[in-house]
């Protein structure tokens, strides 16, 4: 090793933390501000590995970075140019999400190569509750070069062949709606596309794999980096132009690449905020018009198509008796819909269907101080104009639109996407995406892109064999990490499983009460409750649903396991919330009140499952009680069951 080399790596010792050197390799440690994760980074001669600890435990050995570009060579020829390391803790609010306050506190490594002109950065992150990393490319100040992505090359070798939850895909392109099933990170295939996230449940860690800021790039799945192994591979989605993953121009960052951490499973519940903190700040200067709140919804019950006036206007009185702000006129509400083509008509997204008179129903919405979300295809939008649409939109005091069936994260759709939801602020217009992949925190920078699908949701009831209890309390486990999801809960058709039929009117699986928990439960600033006016109005449970909240101050999950149950709780101003929910096991919970304020009585209203709800699932118990933060109250489920509460200061 020559002297220069040696004080090279002295250096690096001071500045950070070199733990070792093996074969003239400096080894740097990023650990987080508490200590609890640990990146351990080796700089090599063409990209960096890293490797991650939690709380002394391997999480993962050493894995790979970097890409394969077209016309770059990948394997030799880049120099090392330098490191950097920064800091940050800084706090912001959220005035659209599961809490009000993000704490975004970090310890930074960034190591650049060299390859002639073009420059290669890789950015590690270490928070005290999970991992993000990317990549940066450049070419200089003065000069702008185009490269195609063929292959990110980032591996994710687990230090154990522990239980894995994944949701498999048959294709790269597809609206995002398949279970999340568990097995062993040994049973994937080289061929496998899994979405994200990756959750895998180690005896001492749990362990989220996501991205997070996805602007200009590819969406990113998953594969086993060889099979029988405990590695997985990255796999961008391919272009619809077939013409690699990502095209670009320098300079260029690509997504984060995220890992959340935790002791156990709801630990990654409250630990998701990684992905908010490393995503865009929010590029609107007001969002004042931005109200989240919950929305009646037409479809569910309109399955066989017999919407028409007055079955809106009946909705639009729901949202107002329950305090809802919102209506959503779904499919086929305009003129020539995809679904619904006359032939040789094109389709308009201005102009209503036959059996809709817009002008009415648009002047009963206001009358009732109830504003109106339009549901759209996203081909006919395009075909119409989206700029067109969305300025006739705002002039009729339209609130939002409910685009569909985009169903890819391809370059492509991933720019359209950001475009539509920035072009959305500009007239005023919260957007909900359905057929559409995972969040990734466009809804920091852009908080009127209020909600999205890429969940296997509720519709399911209506046409697939139904979504049962263990399949609900997997979702906020996995897809729910990732952000807001709109899977309309609300069902109060409830059958157990063995009664339960995909039959019109439709029908759920589960309890009332679990039902009901569900709309506590589950993320949604657009919460969008599934049934119709005949199923809430009177029904017992519902009364839970009267002004609730759609966004929180903040959220804990106290207890749970994937598949199994959850126990959480949530703040809303002086309001409080708590639900919970089972799978086939029936299950009792002791739930402390301490999270109330102390030296205060609230009136609890509770909704809960009785012991006949075993056999018939809409039986339920609906009560009333003064509790404080003293007491404890005991939580009864049946299979399949939930239980939910409301705690208001008296």
């Amino acid at each position: 090793m020559t002297i220069s080399r040696l004080l090279s790596c002295m250096a690096a010792v001071i500045a950070l933390g070199l733990s070792a050197v093996y074969a003239d390799v400096p080894v740097y440690t990023v650990a987080s501000p508490n200590g609890d994760v640990k990146i351990t980074v080796t700089q090599n001669e063409v990209a960096p590995t890293y490797a991650v600890e939690f709380k002394g435990k391997s999480v993962l050995n050493e894995s790979k970075t970097g890409l394969k570009l077209r016309d770059v060579n990948t394997t030799d020829g880049w120099k090392f140019v330098g490191k950097a390391e920064t800091s940050s803790n800084t706090t912001w609010t959220n005035k659209f999400g599961k809490k009000s306050t993000y704490v975004d506190n970090y310890n930074q490594l960034t190591l650049t190569y060299a390859q002639g002109e073009l420059q290669f950065s890789y950015t590690f992150r270490a928070y005290d509750d999970g991992v993000a990393f990317r990549y940066e490319l450049s070419c200089g100040e003065s000069v702008c070069n185009e490269y195609v992505v063929e292959e990110d090359l980032a591996t994710y070798a687990f230090s154990g062949d522990y239980d894995v939850w994944t949701s498999k895909h048959k294709r790269f392109d597809t609206s995002q709606e398949e279970w999340f099933k568990k097995s062993k990170l040994s049973d994937l295939g080289e061929e496998d596309i899994i979405i994200c996230p990756v959750v895998v449940e180690a005896p001492e860690f749990c362990a989220a794999i996501t991205e997070a800021d996805l602007y200009d790039w590819s969406g990113e799945k998953f594969a086993s980096a060889a099979k029988g192994t405990a590695t997985l591979k990255t796999r961008l989605t391919p272009r619809k132009d077939k013409n690699g993953c990502v095209i670009f121009k320098t300079p260029k960052t690509s997504t984060w690449k995220v890992i959340l951490l935790g002791e156990k499973p709801v630990d990654l519940i409250n630990n998701s905020g990684v992905i908010l903190n490393v995503s865009k700040p929010c590029q609107l200067e007001d969002t004042s018009w931005i109200e989240p709140a919950p929305s009646a919804w037409d479809w569910w019950t309109e399955s066989n198509r017999v919407m028409n006036t007055e079955t809106t206007i009946d909705k639009i009185n729901l949202a107002a008796e329950m305090g809802w702000k919102y209506m959503t006129v779904d499919d086929p509400w305009y003129y020539s819909s995809m679904f619904k083509r006359i032939k040789g008509e094109a389709p308009d997204t201005t102009r209503s269907a036959p059996n809709i008179d817009l002008e009415k129903v648009l002047a009963h919405a206001k009358e009732k101080g109830v504003r109106i979300c339009f549901w759209l295809h996203y081909k006919d939008l395009i075909e119409c104009g989206v700029e067109k649409t969305f300025q006739q939109y705002e002039k009729w005091g339209v609130a939002g639109v409910k685009i569909d069936f985009m169903d890819s994260e391809a370059q492509e759709i991933v720019n359209w996407l950001n475009e539509t939801a920035a072009l959305g602020a500009k007239y005023h217009l919260m957007v909900n995406y359905h057929g559409m992949y995972k969040p990734t925190g466009l809804e920091r920078a852009y908080p009127n892109q209020i909600t999205r699908e890429g969940v296997r949701g509720n519709e399911y009831n209506k046409f697939s064999g139904g979504i049962f209890t263990d399949h609900a309390a997997t979702l906020p486990f996995t897809r729910y990490l990732c952000g807001p999801a709109d899977f309309t809960p609300g069902g109060t058709l409830n059958d157990q499983p063995e009664k339960f039929k995909c039959t019109a009117p439709t029908h759920v699986v589960g309890t009332r009460a679990h039902e009901m928990a569900l709309c506590i439960l589950y993320d949604s600033p657009l919460m969008t409750l599934c049934d119709g006016p005949n199923n809430y109005r009177g029904v017992a449970g519902t009364e839970i649903l009267k002004n609730l909240p759609s966004v929180w101050d903040c959220t804990k999950a106290l207890d749970g396991a994937i598949g199994e149950y959850l126990v959480q709780i949530r703040r809303n101003g002086n309001v409080y919330f708590a639900g919970a929910i089972t799978n086939t096991q029936a299950r009792k919970y002791e739930l402390k009140l301490d999270f109330l304020k102390p030296g205060k009585t609230y009136s609890a209203l509770i909704v809960k499952d009785v012991p006949e709800s075993d056999q018939d699932a809409r039986q339920v118990k609906v009560e009333t009680i003064d509790v404080t933060s003293d007491d404890v109250l005991t939580i009864d489920m049946v299979r399949n069951g939930g239980w939910c509460a409301r705690f208001t200061e008296k």
